[in-house]
């Protein structure tokens, strides 16, 4: 589960039962994200208001997120030229979907808060998605981008 951290507005916790996996950082001071596998510094993009998830071990992989310019979404690239499409609830569903470019869904990500501030969404990684190394990067950056839509646009996210 994906939950705001209590008393924090800009920490985000995703944790696995009660094991704490990983964290979402959004204060304006410090945007990071980090977890088990590496920690990335996530910079804001000029142009297009992108994302970039820089790693903080050379060796692990970056990930940029480029939004779609009028719906909500956008799509995550990770430096091993692959890709991945975020697509937002359709309009009755409070489902966040991922899908990796053949179409396969990744993740799901499930607005289970109620009322106007969504503060909690239930994350389903699919199965297909276990064997995928850089699945928290993935899941994470994902986390970080819905989380940064529904700030901006709080109504886009069902």
């Amino acid at each position: 589960m994906l939950d705001s951290r209590e008393g924090s507005p800009t920490t985000w916790e995703l944790r696995h039962g009660s094991e704490l996996v990983g964290v979402i950082e959004m204060s304006p001071r410090q945007a990071r994200i980090s977890g088990r596998s590496g920690s990335w510094a996530v910079r804001r993009q000029r142009r297009r208001g992108g994302l970039v998830f820089m790693p903080s071990d050379v060796d692990a992989a970056m990930a940029s997120y480029y939004p779609r310019r009028v719906l909500p979404g956008g799509t995550l690239a990770l430096s091993e030229e692959r890709w991945f499409k975020l697509r937002p609830p359709g309009l009755f569903g409070k489902a966040w979907k991922l899908s990796d470019a053949e179409g396969r869904q990744f993740t799901r990500i499930l607005i289970i808060s109620q009322g106007w501030s969504a503060r909690a969404w239930l994350v389903h990684l699919d199965e297909s998605a276990a064997g995928e190394p850089d699945a928290l990067l993935i899941v994470l950056a994902t986390g970080y981008a819905i989380v940064a839509d529904h700030m901006q646009k709080p109504l886009s996210t069902g």
